[in-house]
């Protein structure tokens, strides 16, 4: 299981880098357009911000259902196991 668990941790790590890259690209191509259609009264260039927006929000829609998944499927074994939580408030009842 460690395995999975570290190729997972490499795979988030280098898909947040590149949709980090993508969004400062995008922005950057976005700003140049909107500059580009403002300094030129007859411009034909046409900015896609509802794309550049999509990019932004489906990777993020897709890592929330997946720790969503992942953290219901880590529950599920640990209630089969029986696992217990260990009482986090008893220590503070003692404390004079």
């Amino acid at each position: 299981m460690k395995k999975i668990t570290e190729f997972s941790k490499k795979f988030i790590f280098i898909a947040a880098l590149v949709w980090i890259i993508g969004a400062g690209f995008g922005g950057i191509v976005i700003t140049a357009q909107l500059i580009a259609a403002l300094t030129n009264p007859y411009s034909t260039i046409t900015v896609d911000l509802a794309s550049y927006l999509t990019y932004l929000a489906a990777p993020l829609t897709g890592g929330i259902l997946g720790y969503m998944a992942k953290a219901a499927f880590e529950n599920r074994e640990k209630i089969k196991q029986g696992y217990i939580a260990p009482d986090i408030g008893a220590e503070s009842d003692n404390v004079q």
